[in-house]
C-alpha cells in the first residue's frame, strides 16, 4: 500500500491540475470519494473550456473568411480586407505576377485555415464525448454498490484515458472525419505548393538560385551520368585491345630473342 501511495502522490504532484483528471480527482476528493457539487461543477468547468476554444477557432475561421455562412465556397472568394488591395495593385503592370502569386496564397492559406478548423472541431467534439462519458461512468458507480469508485488518481485516470480513447477512435473512424482530413490534406498540398511557388520568385528577384535551378542542376547531373556510362564501355574496350597489342609486340619480341639466328648475330 505505501508504493501505490507514494505512486500515486508522485503522479499528482507531477501532472496537478495540467489535465482534466487533476482538477476531476481534486473534485472528488472534495465531494468524499462520490461525485457531487464538487464534480459537476469541475465538469463544467472543462465544458467552458472546451468551448472557449471552440469560439477561438470560429474566431479564426471568421477572419480568414472561410466560415461559409452564405453559402458560397471559401475556396474561390477573395477575403474582403484583402479586396481593395488587390484591386490598387492589379493597376501595377510590372506586379500583376506577383500579385496572381500573392492572391492565391491567400486563397490556400484561408483554405487550409478552415479544413483545420473543422477537423479541430470534429476532435474536440470526441473530448467533449469522452467527458459526458466519464461522468456517466462516475454517477453509475455511486449508484451501483458493485461497481466501485475510484479510490486513487491512477484508477480515475484510466477511467478517462480508456472513455477518452474509445470515443476519439469512433470520431477518427467517421465518415465525417475522413472528408474533412482529406479536404485538410489537399489544402496543406496546395499551400506548400503555393509557398514554394512564393519562395522561387522571391529568390529569382534576388537572383539567387532556386527549386528550380536546383532541380535543372540535378537533371543535367544525371544526364551526364547516364553519357559517361554510355561512353565508358566504348573507352575500356579501346584501351583493352591497345593493351592485347602491346603485349602482342612483347611477346613477339622475346620469342624473336629466343630463336638460335637471333642468338648467333
Amino acid at each position: 500500500m505505501a508504493s501505490g501511495e507514494a505512486f500515486n502522490h508522485e503522479w499528482i504532484l507531477r501532472m496537478g491540475d495540467a489535465t482534466p483528471v487533476g482538477v476531476l480527482w481534486r473534485a472528488l476528493q472534495a465531494d468524499g470519494g462520490s461525485p457531487g457539487p464538487a464534480c459537476d461543477t469541475a465538469f463544467q468547468g472543462l465544458r467552458s473550456q472546451l468551448d472557449t476554444t471552440l469560439s477561438g477557432l470560429n474566431a479564426v475561421a471568421t477572419s480568414a473568411g472561410a466560415t461559409g455562412e452564405d453559402g458560397v465556397d471559401p475556396a474561390n472568394e477573395t477575403p474582403q480586407w484583402l479586396t481593395p488591395w488587390l484591386q490598387t495593385l492589379a493597376r501595377l503592370g510590372p506586379w500583376q505576377h506577383g500579385l496572381e502569386r500573392t492572391q492565391g496564397l491567400q486563397i490556400a492559406l484561408d483554405r487550409y485555415l478552415h479544413a483545420h478548423v473543422e477537423c479541430a472541431r470534429i476532435l474536440l467534439d470526441s473530448v467533449r464525448a469522452g467527458l459526458d462519458t466519464l461522468e456517466q461512468r462516475l454517477q453509475m458507480a455511486a449508484q451501483d454498490p458493485q461497481r466501485p469508485l475510484p479510490e486513487d488518481y491512477r484508477t480515475l485516470y484510466e477511467w478517462w484515458l480508456t472513455d477518452s480513447e474509445a470515443c476519439y477512435e469512433q470520431a477518427l473512424a467517421s465518415a465525417q472525419w475522413a472528408e474533412a482530413f482529406g479536404r485538410l490534406a489537399n489544402a496543406t498540398t496546395a499551400l506548400v505548393d503555393r509557398y514554394q511557388k512564393q519562395l522561387d520568385a522571391g529568390l529569382r528577384t534576388l537572383d539567387l538560385p532556386n527549386r528550380d535551378d536546383f532541380l535543372d542542376t540535378q537533371r543535367r547531373l544525371v544526364e551526364l551520368e547516364r553519357s559517361q556510362r554510355r561512353n565508358t564501355p566504348g573507352d575500356e574496350l579501346a584501351a583493352l585491345r591497345n593493351e592485347v597489342a602491346r603485349l602482342r609486340d612483347e611477346v613477339g619480341a622475346l620469342r624473336a630473342e629466343r630463336t638460335p639466328g637471333h642468338r648467333e648475330r
